[in-house]
């Protein structure tokens, strides 16, 4: 399992195949 804290413009692409979740770390509302 790895984290990836993402910033405004960022982009990260799952691997097919990989179990993934995104977590709301911040205070704002997340985008995807």
């Amino acid at each position: 399992l790895f984290t990836k804290t993402l910033n405004k413009g960022d982009v990260f692409v799952f691997p097919i195949g990989l179990i993934h979740f995104q977590l709301n770390v911040g205070k704002t509302d997340a985008l995807a």
